[in-house]
């Protein structure tokens, strides 16, 4: 009777192993699921962030276009591990998105280095989602390059704008050598631009004009040694180190 008892027990022992094996196994599937749809929110959120923003700086339907069905692509993964109460809603948004970004008011100078940064920002993450895209044979890798392209471009274009603007402004306030400063960022920026357009020559000639019309009689050099001065005190807000290297994106 006793070795019937303990052979009970036995299985009984072995039995409530395996369940609270399998338990636990479930519950870290459940875990890694969770995690999974987590980080597929996440990213949802991040792209659509990424999506609203871009009209504001260009408007582009090829771009936006090629970010939206990555969203939908992203809704869709998730949606595929566990069916999300808010997914119809979210790709309605995204196609209904496309129409009304047309209406948005798309900027030709950003007003300060911080929209400058959120710029850049939006920018690089939009590139970062199109190159993953055609790495994944979904899109050309030349349209994704297109795309980029097209985006640096835009770019070059508003922040050479804001800092000509700036000089502008401190021309206008008596502060010549400030303005100098300014129209020599912005002639850095086109100059050391890998982006090639019609009329960048002649962009950097109007800048050097607009320079010269600062000091009359100055010479050139008395400007660079003035300017050199101005740079090593200088507060604008905008590199001091007129070397530093431009990163792309």
């Amino acid at each position: 009777m006793n070795f019937i008892l303990l052979g009970l027990l036995v299985i009984l022992i072995v039995a409530g192993v395996f369940f609270a094996q399998r338990i636990s196994q479930k519950h870290r599937e459940e875990a890694l699921l969770n995690r999974k749809i987590r980080t597929y929110t996440l990213l949802i959120n991040e792209l659509w962030d990424v999506i609203i923003a871009v009209p504001n700086y260009i408007m582009a339907p090829d771009i936006l276009e090629a970010l939206l069905e990555q969203h939908k692509r992203l809704i869709h993964k998730r949606d595929s591990l566990n069916p999300q109460p808010d997914a119809q809603k979210l790709l309605e948004e995204a196609d209904e998105f496309l129409s009304k970004a047309a209406a948005i008011p798309t900027k030709d100078r950003l007003e300060s280095d911080s929209e400058i940064n959120l710029c850049k920002k939006t920018f690089a993450k939009a590139s970062k989602v199109l190159r993953a895209a055609a790495s994944r044979k979904e899109i050309s890798p030349q349209i994704a390059v297109n795309m980029r392209n097209s985006m640096r471009l835009k770019l070059l274009h508003m922040e050479v704008d804001t800092y000509v603007a700036k000089g502008i402004a401190a021309g206008q306030n008596n502060d010549p050598m400030t303005a100098a400063t300014f129209y020599k960022y912005a002639k850095k920026l086109l100059i050391e631009s890998d982006l090639k357009f019609e009329g960048k020559v002649e962009k950097v000639r109007e800048i050097s004009d607009m320079t010269r019309a600062l000091f009359g009689g100055i010479t050139k050099t008395e400007l660079d040694k003035g300017m050199e001065k101005e740079e090593e005190t200088n507060d604008q807000g905008f590199p001091t180190d007129m070397n530093a290297e431009k990163k792309k994106f």
